[in-house]
């Protein structure tokens, strides 16, 4: 990511040059988007994530949320810092280049298979099949990354020299920065169908359904969409371009795909808690009815099973 394979940097130092300062600026553009998002949900997070009940869906939001920004400061650092030692430079690149990419995907692939699940109300089915297809591919991508980090090497400077860290790797590996997508995009392909799948049959289905189904069904059309996007053009892009550019889009992904996330969940959560407040103060009224009253009991649709599910994962 922030650190350029080198196969042929010695044959054209000029454009190679333009092309890492190019590069550089699409990191630093993704590390700021990064931490704007994160300025501006701030009063959002507070109140949703750190001032209510800790659950496995906040571990999953805070790792999202934080490591790709952490990631993203080493990033720039990399490429900025010309005191870096050939040891801390190949240290960075196996951290930013490496494993960064396979960590991030899981936790983003991770909530994104939770959203799924709620919306199928936790068929059994749908859990078996989509926790198979998660663990299937973060092994695969476990090892992909593996055999790409004993492939890295530290690459000396350029003359004129150029400030930062870069790093050569075989042809193989970089065949393998290709293919080390193919399992994620499998995953959201299989999320995307679904997801719009459901979206269908609630169009089709009652009015009445809750504001939060519609939430999750929204943003996960939406966000899928962009993930999946966003990863094949990685693939393609790190077949297709030239040295310079190698890995130019993988910080962009990974924080776009952190933001969207972030996003999914915090409205979400919002949308559940501005329900259970409305239903708390219509209970307080002194002009409530029986329980039993017709208006006031909640329906076992599909939309309403969905929202239990989602309280029970932690999404409340």
């Amino acid at each position: 990511m922030s650190l350029l394979q080198g196969r042929h940097t010695h044959s054209l130092p000029v454009t190679f040059l333009a092309q890492t300062r190019n590069a550089y600026y699409m990191q630093f553009a993704s590390m700021v988007v990064n931490v704007y998002d994160i300025l501006i949900t701030l009063d959002k997070e507070i109140d949703l994530v750190w001032n209510r009940p800790w659950k496995a869906t906040t571990l999953l939001y805070l790792c999202n949320r934080y490591f790709v920004v952490i990631e993203s400061i080493l990033n720039v650092v990399s490429w900025v810092d010309s005191w870096l030692s050939p040891a801390q430079c190949l240290s960075l690149n196996i951290l930013t280049s490496v494993w960064a990419a396979p960590v991030a995907i899981t936790v983003i692939e991770t909530i994104l298979v939770i959203r799924v699940c709620v919306l199928f109300c936790h068929q059994r089915s749908v859990v078996i099949a989509l926790s198979a297809l998660l663990f299937s591919s973060t092994v695969i991508l476990i090892v992909f990354s593996a055999i790409l980090s004993r492939a890295l090497g530290y690459a000396p400077s350029l003359d004129p020299p150029l400030y930062g860290c870069l790093y050569t790797n075989s042809v193989g590996a970089e065949m393998l920065q290709t293919w080390i997508w193919i399992p994620s995009i499998v995953v959201e392909v299989v999320l995307v169908a679904l997801t719009i799948f459901k979206t269908c049959e609630h169009l089709r289905g009652s009015s009445g359904v809750r504001s939060a189904l519609t939430i999750i069904l929204r943003d996960g059309c939406l966000y899928f969409i962009v993930v999946l996007a966003l990863m094949i053009t990685n693939a393609v892009v790190l077949g297709v371009l030239t040295d310079g550019y190698e890995g130019a889009l993988l910080q962009p992904d990974l924080s776009i795909s952190s933001v969207l996330c972030s996003r999914m969940l915090l409205n979400l959560r919002e949308s559940i808690y501005r329900m259970k407040d409305a239903e708390a103060h219509e209970w307080d009224s002194p002009t409530d009815r029986p329980i039993g009253s017709a208006d006031i009991q909640m329906t076992a649709t599909s939309g309403e099973r969905a929202l239990n599910a989602s309280t029970t994962w932690g999404t409340d």
